[in-house]
């Protein structure tokens, strides 16, 4: 995903409304900021007993992921120590054959 860039300021000619302006910017650009912010969803992502290379399409190194959804009884966590691929892949360990959807920031 894209870096959601930033929020300009159009500066006018009242003194209060651009320091409140400038405020309010300064927030929602430190919001957009957020490295769990520039992420993405894989949807329906087929996850085998053992470990389970993903191409998780973020074009850089990823942070950290997220399974927000699952349908079976699986324990899963990352062996990323491993990877030598990790500005393209996740690799992920199942303990069972589950299908998920994972937030990858």
């Amino acid at each position: 995903m894209a870096n959601l860039g930033k929020v300009p300021q159009i500066n006018v000619e009242d003194r209060l409304l651009n320091q409140i302006q400038n405020n309010i910017v300064q927030r929602v650009n430190q919001l957009i900021g957020l490295p769990i912010l520039q992420g993405a969803f894989l949807d329906a992502v087929v996850l085998a007993s053992g470990n389970n290379t993903i191409n998780h399409l973020l074009g850089r190194a990823l942070l950290g992921w997220i399974i927000t959804l699952q349908n079976a009884a699986s324990t899963i966590y990352d062996t990323q120590s491993t990877n030598t691929d990790i500005a393209n892949t996740l690799i992920l360990n199942s303990s069972a054959a589950v299908t998920v959807t994972i937030y990858v920031f």
